[in-house]
């Protein structure tokens, strides 16, 4: 009787562990916004979208028959930077920041008249030009109709991942004890179980899915989304390597010690996987 509950304690315990690793690391890239914004920034996805923007305006110079110069200084990259962060501010914070881009408006159509150029028979092919241009700007920074709605079912999604995380780290808790009281090796068995399944699972992500080529809407983007997949990979790699570690050392050291390192493990497990991951983020992100 005690082997079967000892055999169905490795398996749920493997489980979880599991599980809580891959919800982990979703919910601190995907659901953490400042997380994301250093991503933004160490990715130059500012700059790269703010060349993008320029590059698109660039476009409607011709019918226009302006100099290209006359896109200059009408929209900065600190700009771009701001309305992207208040727009992920609305869609992970649930705020109401306005991001109307009216100097683009304002600055080209005082760039035109300094030229002297606009007349009654111009007007209205030149406010067309203008805006073009400020169209342009939020069809590629964002499709503004439906940030509400993502902004919505965002907050939902991410109640109820931080609320499985909970409920998956307290049933672990609860099994962790159950193996106290029947075999304590039970949870290095555990530990090294998920640990190889992690291992293995990368290899195969890593040689089946290559990362680096991988094209999503913008070069930008496709840049941002890949880094962001490689460093969850080398974290569920490095926490993989750390659970088969942690579970050798459970089975290896005698009966007090096991106790020991178990219960400082349910005591501050919280608290110890904020610091690991930390570290993890100083060395990897």
């Amino acid at each position: 009787m005690k082997n079967i509950l000892s055999f169905f304690l490795i398996i749920f315990l493997t489980i979880c562990f599991i599980f809580s690793l891959i919800e982990t690391l979703l919910y601190c890239n995907l659901f953490n916004l400042n997380s994301l914004k250093k991503q933004l920034e160490k990715n130059n996805f500012y700059s790269e979208t703010y060349n993008l923007v320029m590059k698109n305006f660039s476009n409607y110079i011709d019918q226009s028959g302006f100099d290209e110069n006359i896109l200059e200084g009408i929209y900065t990259e600190e700009d771009v930077k701001n309305d992207i962060n208040n727009i992920l501010d609305n869609i992970y914070l649930g705020t109401n920041n306005s991001v109307d881009a009216l100097e683009i408006k304002e600055n080209l159509n005082k760039k035109i008249d300094e030229l002297g150029v606009k007349n009654e028979y111009n007007q209205k092919a030149i406010d067309e030009f203008v805006d073009s241009i400020y169209n342009e700007y939020f069809n590629t920074i964002i499709k503004m109709e439906y940030e509400n709605e993502i902004s919505n079912s965002f907050l939902k999604i991410k109640y109820w991942v931080k609320n499985i995380i909970i409920a998956t780290y307290i049933f672990i808790a609860i099994l962790v004890v159950a193996s106290l009281k029947i075999n304590i090796n039970n949870i290095g068995i555990s530990l090294i179980s998920s640990g190889i399944f992690t291992v293995i699972s990368y290899l195969y992500i890593n040689k089946s899915i290559n990362v680096s080529n991988i094209v999503v809407i913008t070069d930008a983007m496709s840049k941002l989304i890949i880094s962001i997949i490689c460093a969850i990979l080398k974290t569920y790699l490095f926490v993989g390597t750390a659970f088969i570690t942690a579970g050798i050392i459970i089975i290896c050291t005698h009966e007090e010690l096991k106790k020991k390192i178990i219960f400082l493990f349910l005591t501050h497990f919280y608290k110890f996987r904020q610091k690991i991951y930390a570290i993890i983020k100083m060395n990897f992100f």
